[in-house]
């Protein structure tokens, strides 16, 4: 049996019935509002896009008006008042051609439908007139831009700065006139109409290109002059006014040379053989480089210069390439003997060399050789050697600031490699606890192998820093043993097994003649020192045998070798009361 409760929600209401359908048909209703306005074929959506419409016509009619009264202003104000003027009116006016494009941009996005028609033809209307107004604004531009390269050509010092200047602003300013118009002429072009002004507007562009162009190879040619002109006088380049603005004007045009080609396509212009100027004027393979008409012209012009200089300066390159081979070749045979005999020099007995001293030795010698004989070869084939050396002592100027560690473990290497503290073969302790026999060294680092045979490299640094105990620098050492016996044990029989034992080993030296001695009275035992003399090679094999003949002998001499020992007293306490029953 289902409680009520449960009764309830298995049995739908008609209440809740008539809710859902309810909701449902909103949903329905609100994706079919959704798509119709994706389609724009109702009237909503032109209602929506006259409101989006209505506040850019309104700016663009607000600024074309400051415009039209600055203008006003400017033609009685003074000279230097009315270019400001008519910088800030032509300012006003770009504002409204944007807010215009974005216009068209709106009326691009929809489809083509009945409803906004009316739409569609003022903003068309507009289009002709911004168009229109955009031919004016850019023959002023231009008119504007002859007057100031006129008084560039005649200005000098401060004033050339300040004329070169305001022509780069004014070229400019033309470029984004250009950019606009083509823009708004695209998107009358979309919106259904022929623009009127696509053919002017081409025109203009291809004759800025050739203009362009022409001002590049002449700015070059000036360049190469005043440089020419530099290097006769004690005057820096860099300082000349006249330089400064050739270089300004350069990259100003190269830039404009870019933006004017970006144009060109949209304008249904060849923009290939201008591409290909601007990749050799600047240098740079960018990706216009990779288009494939300027990459071919590129590569036909590279193969026929190449061809050209080859049949012009061959037979003398082909002379000086020769030279360079037989002045390398006979240094490098110049270096092997060099290194071969400074080997053989430096193995001689009274040297007392380091390896690592003699193989920088020989490395330094044949290398100098070898840079000596390539410097040479490359002064044949007319390359400054001067300005070379002087770009190496900066490179090593600045590769000492950023390798300091490196050359801290170089100097150490080389203070190691004159004071001789070890030499490879060596056992040393050094570097904090680091033990084993000298690998390898160099100028940087010592290679060192532990006796578990682990390989260790500490840098020279570490080592230099610290104390260096050299263990096998001498050719003898003294092996130093202690004995204990018991305090019940006879000591001049121990004494003479001890000596004994020493005397009957054939690795202990008898100059210097070993020791043994009472060393102290200890708590177990009555302690010997013993202290023979080896060859530092046999330092461990007498140590072990010593050690192992004193057990043995001890045993049957019947001398004891006593364990620690503590004597424990106990003391009873008296007088203690007997527990209670």
């Amino acid at each position: 049996m289902i409680p009520d409760g449960m009764a309830a929600l298995r049995r739908p209401r008609p209440a809740r019935l008539g809710l859902l359908v309810a909701l449902f048909a909103a949903v329905v209703a609100v994706a079919t509002s959704s798509a119709d306005d994706g389609n724009g074929d109702d009237a909503t959506p032109t209602e929506s896009l006259a409101a989006k419409l209505d506040p850019l016509e309104e700016e663009r009619r607000t600024r074309l008006a400051e415009a039209e009264t600055v203008d006003a202003d400017a033609q009685q104000a003074s000279a230097f008042d009315a270019a400001a003027l008519r910088r800030k009116g032509l300012e006003l006016r770009m504002q409204a051609f944007e807010a215009l494009r974005e216009q068209a941009e709106l009326l691009d996005e929809r489809p083509h439908a009945p409803e906004t028609e009316s739409l569609r033809a003022a903003v068309l209307a507009r289009l002709d007139e911004a168009e229109a107004r955009l031919h004016v604004d850019m023959k002023a531009q231009r008119t504007r831009i002859r007057e100031l390269s006129d008084s560039s050509a005649e200005a000098e010092g401060e004033t050339l700065a300040s004329t070169v200047n305001r022509l780069e602003r004014a070229e400019q300013v033309e470029v984004d006139l250009l950019t606009l118009a083509v823009d708004l002429v695209e998107l009358e072009s979309r919106l259904g109409a022929r623009p009127a002004t696509e053919e002017w507007l081409a025109t203009a562009v291809a004759s800025d290109v050739r203009l362009v162009t022409s001002r590049i190879g002449l700015l070059r040619d000036r360049a190469a002059d005043v440089a020419a002109r530099a290097e006769l006088s004690d005057k820096p380049l860099a300082s000349s006014p006249e330089e400064w603005a050739l270089r300004t004007r350069m990259d100003g045009s190269m830039d404009r040379l870019e933006a004017l080609l970006d144009l060109m396509p949209r304008l249904g212009l060849d923009d290939a053989p201008y591409r290909q100027i601007l990749v050799a004027s600047s240098g740079e393979i960018t990706l216009d480089a990779l288009d494939r008409d300027v990459a071919g012209n590129l590569l036909g012009q590279w193969i026929t210069g190449l061809r050209e200089g080859l049949v012009e300066n061959g037979p003398g390159l082909a002379f000086q390439a020769i030279v360079f081979v037989v002045i390398v070749a006979f240094f490098l045979w110049l270096s092997s003997l060099a290194r071969r005999v400074v080997a053989r020099a430096v193995e001689a007995p009274h040297l007392r060399f380091s390896q690592l001293l003699k193989r920088m030795l020989v490395s330094l010698s044949s290398g100098a050789v070898l840079l000596l004989g390539v410097l040479i070869a490359l002064s044949q084939l007319g390359i400054e050697i001067g300005p070379m050396l002087a770009g190496l002592g900066i490179a090593g100027f600045v590769l000492g600031f950023a390798l300091q560690d490196t050359l801290g473990n170089f100097a150490a290497g080389v203070m190691i490699l004159v004071y001789r503290p070890y030499d490879v073969g060596d056992m040393i302790d050094c570097a904090g606890g680091v033990f084993g026999k000298v690998d390898e060294m160099s100028l940087v680092s010592t290679t060192i192998l532990t006796i578990d045979n682990k390989t260790l490299i500490v840098p020279n640094s570490k080592i230099w820093g610290d104390v260096i105990t050299n263990v096998t620098a001498q050719r003898i050492r003294r092996v130093d043993l202690v004995f204990g016996i018991g305090y019940a044990d006879d000591i001049p029989k121990a004494e003479g097994v001890l000596e004994s034992i020493l005397a009957d080993h054939p690795k202990i030296l008898d100059d210097p003649a070993p020791v043994v001695k009472v060393s102290e009275l200890g708590d177990s035992s009555v302690n010997f020192i013993v202290r023979p003399w080896c060859v530092r090679d046999d330092y461990w094999d007498v140590h072990w045998d010593v050690t192992r003949e004193v057990k043995m002998r001890f045993d049957r001499e019947g001398v004891s070798i006593p364990f620690p020992q503590r004597d424990v007293h106990f003391y009873a306490e008296t007088g203690a009361a007997a527990p209670e029953d």
